[in-house]
């Protein structure tokens, strides 16, 4: 029965990425902006108000992912903005790290990675959940 539904809504994949993509950048983001502080003093970066727009970035980024996954028709392009976005956050996390190595502690780079593993991982499912799209 799953084989049958996948092929019916060749989306899903990519409506589900997106979705989830959007729950994650939601709750970063609102951690940023709730306690912009203590997240500072972890990553041992300064200064902390650097956090609170990076959130509200990130909750207006999820906010675009919801707004797409919810939709009756998908949008392709705006699926591949959002990939190439997300491709954008993992090259700057590399930039950030290895040309700034003094912004952040060691908490904070290890923090950093995972992050961007994270989106990574989102990344990768929205390309495949295009790709299915197009397949179909």
């Amino acid at each position: 029965m799953s084989i049958a539904v996948a092929q019916a809504r060749p989306d899903r994949l990519l409506r589900g990425a997106l979705l989830g993509n959007a729950l994650f950048s939601s709750v970063c983001g609102l951690a940023m902006i709730a306690a912009p502080g203590p997240i500072a003093r972890f990553m041992e970066l300064d200064p902390a108000s650097v956090l609170p727009g990076m959130g509200i970035g990130l909750l207006l980024f999820a906010a675009d992912l919801v707004h797409q996954a919810t939709r009756e028709g998908l949008s392709r392009q705006r699926a591949w903005i959002t990939v190439f976005a997300d491709l954008g956050w993992i090259v700057g996390t590399a930039v950030l790290l290895i040309g700034f190595p003094g912004v952040l502690g060691s908490m904070g780079k290890l923090l950093a990675v995972d992050v961007a593993l994270v989106v990574g991982i989102f990344m990768l499912l929205q390309w495949v959940g295009l790709r299915r799209m197009a397949a179909s």
